[in-house]
């Protein structure tokens, strides 16, 4: 969709088509000489968040780094701009929640199933057949489904790095009126596993945890 040059590397605008009907936008930040690994890079706040000039993406590109950051379905540009009396508690894309979930598909597992997707990308982009090493960092909302992403396929990345996410759906429960939950939810799930089991299977010297952000009320 066009590039925006910068000393040293370059913006490629992309839209990434992960399935029928689902359209993603996304930056390639490409440096001149790439001489590192892959990120992919995922905000709650959308893809622009850490983009500006010496900000954290640019950080990680002027070490050789090539780095995906996307706009995951309903973040960024692809969130919903009307508002009503439900989007200061659900979110803005609450009726795609729950649509998803009356379908039987989880936004989570959509979102998870997407960030596989974007990571096998972002490993082969501009890679000359060598595919790269990806590392995984998530930002805010963007957690539950990097984290369930990183546990179905660990051997995708090489590291995981998750920055003010959420760490535990019990807490959720335990928070009366949590806030923009319903679109980490599965139905049933902590009959089973909550957060903190998908984190003890990844490897920990290849997990960090930044600031682990409770739910707000």
């Amino acid at each position: 969709m066009g590039s925006v040059a910068r000393f040293g590397y370059r913006i490629d605008k992309l839209v990434l088509h992960p399935e029928p009907g689902i359209w993603l936008p996304a930056l390639a930040f490409v440096p001149d000489q790439p001489s590192g690994d892959a990120a992919l890079y995922l905000h709650g706040e959308g893809k622009h968040a850490d983009a500006g000039p010496h900000g954290p993406i640019e950080k990680r590109v002027r070490q050789g780094h090539v780095v995906l950051a996307v706009d995951l379905a309903g973040l960024g540009e692809t969130q919903k701009t009307e508002k009503s009396a439900y989007s200061a508690c659900l979110g803005a894309d609450w009726r795609d929640l729950f649509l998803a979930y009356l379908l039987g598909r989880s936004y989570l597992a959509l979102r998870a199933e997407q960030i596989l997707a974007c990571a096998r990308f972002a490993a082969e982009y501009q890679s000359a057949g060598r595919p790269r090493a990806v590392h995984l960092v998530a930002i805010g909302q963007t957690g539950p489904p990097a984290l369930h992403a990183a546990a179905l396929e660990p051997g995708l990345f090489a590291s995981v790095t998750l920055n003010q996410c959420l760490t535990s759906w019990a807490e959720v429960v335990r928070t009366p009126r949590a806030k923009h939950q319903m679109a980490n939810v599965v139905h049933g799930a902590l009959t089973v596993y909550d957060l903190p089991d998908l984190l003890a299977t990844l490897p920990s010297k290849s997990l960090t945890l930044i600031d682990p952000a409770p739910p707000i009320e």
